[in-house]
């Protein structure tokens, strides 16, 4: 019991932290083992304070149960947010990109411009594959004839907020942005240059090793870990309270 206190729940509490943060950023290893080791650490040093703190007295059973309570309706109502990956799921967005040779009465010209694309960080866009009608310049792949011009980027391990940044500008045109089902009619017009951020719907993006026992096993270290904090805070709030009367 003693080696489940002093080092099953800091092991448990650090897992679900570092795998509740590492999905919002790259799939690197260090993502994952730093914040790891550091909340395995401080959870390690908490638990021996209350452990000291608390000696012999029993477990608090309306402190558990309370917790394991609490636990299940906010996992269940923040399941979106609070449940993380235990196998990375790599979703993938296929986006297509149409300079339709259209503009607007003001525009000078049909012009597209991509400047850039995010996701979980920019990507190079050397690496993007051109299609007919789509050139390379100053880093930014652009379109201005052979309409209507198609260009495909396939976005994998896609983050919660990726995003294509265009050029606005006099002689721009309209663009197609195609993600899964969604299509997207964009003007790209603009009196002066600015960027403009399109972002995009993860929700369109394809799953491709998903399955149940990664959500399942998710939603278990999440219930695991709210139980556990829970019950600590119910625990040192009764003792406070029982301090103060």
């Amino acid at each position: 019991m003693r080696l489940i206190v002093n080092w099953g729940i800091p092991i448990l509490c650090a897992l679900y932290l570092s795998l509740f943060i590492g999905q919002y950023f790259s799939a690197t290893a260090f993502r994952y083992l730093f914040p790891g080791f550091l909340f395995l650490f401080i959870f390690r040093f908490y638990i021996k304070t209350f452990s000291e703190k608390h000696a012999g007295e029993p477990v608090k059973k309306k402190g558990l149960i309370a917790g394991i309570v609490l636990s299940a309706i906010i996992v269940w109502a923040g399941a979106t947010y609070l449940v993380p990956e235990v196998i990375r799921i790599n979703r993938v967005a296929q986006i297509t990109l149409t300079a339709l040779g259209k503009k607007n009465e003001k525009s000078h010209g049909f012009e597209i411009w991509l400047r850039g694309v995010d996701n979980n960080g920019s990507i190079d866009l050397s690496t993007v594959p051109l299609d007919r009608g789509w050139k390379r310049k100053d880093n930014n792949l652009y379109a201005a004839e052979s309409f209507p011009a198609t260009l495909h980027i396939r976005l994998d391990h896609l983050s919660r907020k990726p995003s294509l940044l265009f050029l606005k500008h006099d002689w721009s045109g309209i663009v197609q942005v195609s993600n899964g089902n969604q299509q997207d009619v964009v003007d790209l017009y603009a009196a002066t240059k600015e960027d403009y951020k399109y972002p995009l719907d993860v929700k369109q993006a394809v799953a491709l090793n998903d399955s149940t026992a990664n959500h399942l096993m998710g939603y278990i270290l999440a219930f695991l870990f709210y139980s556990v904090i829970f019950y600590f805070l119910l625990v040192e709030i009764g003792g406070k309270q029982r301090v103060g009367a």
